[in-house]
């Protein structure tokens, strides 16, 4: 997988092309990191796509019930499970593109 960078971001990148300015350069980098991990683990046939999505949502509900506990303080939380939950998405469309084909 390749991800080319342009000026607006990661353009190429299924969950972080939406998003403008990242004031989080590591965050960014580790989940790029990790959604690559997942990929390439997928590819190989290491991990389904299934399990993927299953680890990605049981992620994104752990950062949404953080948020939750956070009283108000939670806005980072909640982006970074909808950036899971986008991860999740994208894994999906994997395979109905695949189904597709």
């Amino acid at each position: 997988m390749t991800v080319e960078i342009d000026a607006g971001g990661t353009a190429a990148h299924p969950t972080l092309s939406h998003i403008p300015d990242i004031q989080d350069p590591y965050g960014q980098a580790a989940l790029l990191l990790a959604e690559s991990l997942i990929h390439g683990l997928k590819e190989r046939g290491v991990l389904t796509v299934a399990d993927a999505v299953d680890i990605i949502e049981t992620s994104a509900d752990v950062q949404y019930d953080l948020a939750d506990a956070a009283d108000g303080a939670g806005s980072g939380l909640r982006q970074a499970a909808s950036l899971l939950t986008a991860m999740a998405v994208s894994l999906r469309n994997d395979v109905r593109s695949a189904r597709d084909r």
